[in-house]
């Protein structure tokens, strides 16, 4: 029994090394994507062209706006003003920040469990600010995202484009799948403590 209590401790210590690895890797990523946003180097989208208003076959384009050979109409600022450089900020870096938040928090609740606290009092909320990270930040990121994207394309065509915002299943499933766990996790630990006061 304390060899296989021994691995599974190991094995916790692993996957939170991986967490922590994984959340300091999507950090680099963020810093390096917001350097390239803000310094006018990603100032660019595409866009399928049947849903750009403004825009026919035959019509004069603006300035960085160019037609692709699969449909899509490129939209690139080559000397973009700060404005455009938010939104382009904005287009890609919500959702990468909510990834690092949930896999650093992930990863400091796989510690704790490691040391022992798998069902203290605390460990129960810290999945539920797990939870509410997927289900509602995630969520928001990628309504703030599309926003940008719509606000950045105003900027370059004539009457912009509102791209369809998708249903943030995957976030959603996460959040509900986490916040059902951290019930459990709850019922675990007050039952745990109905147990130690019985012996």
């Amino acid at each position: 029994m304390g060899v296989v209590v021994s691995e599974g401790i190991g094995w916790l210590r692993r996957l939170r090394w991986l967490l922590a690895a994984a959340a300091l890797a999507g950090l680099v990523a963020l810093v390096a994507v917001a350097i390239l946003a803000l310094a006018g180097d990603w100032t660019r989208l595409d866009v399928p062209v049947d849903r750009v208003g403004g825009v026919r076959a035959g019509d004069p384009l603006p300035a960085g706006v160019q037609v692709a050979g699969d449909g899509t109409v490129q939209l690139q600022v080559p000397d973009p003003g700060w404005g455009q450089r938010l939104l382009s900020l904005a287009m890609s870096v919500p959702e990468i920040f909510v990834q690092v938040a949930v896999l650093w928090l992930a990863a400091r609740l796989v510690g704790d469990a490691a040391g022992g606290a798998a069902f203290a009092d605390h460990t129960a909320g810290a999945v539920r600010r797990l939870a509410a990270w997927c289900a509602v930040g995630g969520s928001v990121a990628v309504v703030i995202q599309e926003v940008a994207t719509s606000a950045l394309s105003a900027t370059v065509l004539p009457s912009g484009w509102l791209p369809p915002v998708p249903l943030p299943v995957a976030w959603l499933v996460a959040g509900l799948v986490l916040a059902a766990l951290s019930q459990v996790i709850a019922r675990g630990s007050a039952l745990r403590a109905e147990l130690d006061e019985v012996v």
